[in-house]
This record gives C-alpha cells, sequence and structure tokens, in this order.
C-alpha cells in the first residue's frame, strides 16, 4: 500500500519521528499505550466469551 491514508496504525507508528527524523520514543510508547488500551479493555469485557470458544473449539463432541 502506498497510500498513507489505507496503513493501520501499527505501520503509522513505525514511521513516527519528529521535524528532524530521529524517534522519540517517548511519543512512540505513549502512542502504542493509546492503541493497544482499547484491546485490552475489549479482551477484559469478552474474557469469558474467549476462553469458551477456544475450550470449545479444543474438545470433542
Amino acid at each position: 500500500m502506498s497510500s498513507k491514508n489505507l496503513k493501520t496504525v501499527q505501520t503509522g507508528l513505525l514511521y513516527f519521528t519528529d521535524e528532524f527524523g530521529t524517534k522519540n520514543w517517548g511519543a512512540i510508547f505513549a502512542s502504542v499505550s493509546i492503541c493497544v488500551i482499547p484491546m485490552l479493555i475489549m479482551y477484559l469485557f469478552l474474557n469469558k466469551r474467549v476462553i469458551e470458544g477456544m475450550t470449545a473449539g479444543s474438545t470433542k463432541g
């Protein structure tokens, strides 16, 4: 994909640099934290269903 608008958030964070082209690690870690928090919250709410789905697929009958 050559369009920046179609890239995922994780790929966009790879190119997260300041105006001089250097990596600002504090800003990168803050951005990663902001991206991960919604996934963690969703997992905490759906934890029981995720575990049930994994065990249902691993047992017979």
